[in-house]
């Protein structure tokens, strides 16, 4: 598979390995019983930085409405985009990864709000075509490490992932700020360079939900093969689509200890 390649480029392993590596909880001294379940896992950790990571993004991905959401134990996940944040499907053969964190910045230092890696096998999530559309979702229970305190519980999650074709739904960043979406976020928040910034680690604005590589992936586009970014989401599309629904299965990733 053509995004395999990006396992070759070390700049991008490192990219994302800065990226996975868990910040310290925000406020960790007097966190409470609830916030801890913002922070589980069901997989040994850290995470290589050669894993593609598969993110579900809202339509036009604004930074105050950026990921599709999320919710643990009935606790809506933070979804606006700041420096160092993800969400995600990572697949490891018969196993699906869900990653999700929050980072924000206080006293120039990175903070977590969540980290989440919980491993599911396949036939756990529903996976479907409806229409055009693709659909990743689950809801019930899973068993998962506290990152905080090593207690294990099982934890309430919620989502539904959707991928929406992207043919003729590409268009450029500075098109999509003609568009009511981006002039109301502007007219909102005054602050088009946030969102310009965003986008541009892409190359292109999609107008429909998605679930494309992190953006970091698309600064290798041409290294790993294609001569724009827009073809690579065009195939990045098809290989989501061939992983999700496989012919054949891989060795699953390794259960946490």
């Amino acid at each position: 598979m053509t995004l395999e390649r990006l396992k070759e480029q070390s700049e991008y392993s490192s990219l994302m390995s800065q990226l996975l590596s868990q910040k310290e909880p925000f406020d960790s001294p007097t966190i409470n019983e609830q916030a801890k379940s913002r922070f589980i896992s069901s997989v040994k950790l850290p995470l290589p930085g050669s894993i593609v990571i598969f993110e579900p993004h809202k339509p036009y991905s604004v930074p105050t409405n950026y990921f599709q959401g999320l919710n643990i134990d009935g606790i809506q996940l933070e979804d606006n985009f700041t420096s160092g944040s993800f969400r995600g499907l990572v697949f490891f053969g018969e196993s699906i990864l869900l990653l999700s964190t929050h980072v924000i910045s206080r006293a120039g230092k990175d903070h977590a709000l969540h980290y989440v890696a919980v491993h599911f096998p396949r036939n756990e999530l529903k996976a479907q075509r409806q229409g055009t559309d693709i659909l990743v979702s689950f809801s019930g229970e899973k068993s998962a490490k506290s990152i905080l305190d090593g207690k294990v519980s099982k934890h309430s999650i919620k989502f539904t992932f959707i991928h929406s074709r992207i043919e003729n739904r590409l268009i450029t960043p500075e098109k999509a700020m003609d568009s009511d979406m981006i002039k109301n976020y502007v007219k909102r928040f005054g602050d088009a360079n946030s969102y310009i910034t965003s986008s541009k680690m892409m190359g292109f604005t999609v107008t429909t939900p998605f679930i494309l590589p992190h953006p970091y992936a698309f600064r290798f586009c041409k290294e790993i093969g294609f001569k724009t970014r827009a073809e690579m989401a065009f195939s990045s599309e098809r290989e989501f689509e061939s992983l999700l629904f496989p012919e054949k299965q891989e060795p699953s990733l390794p259960a946490q200890g």
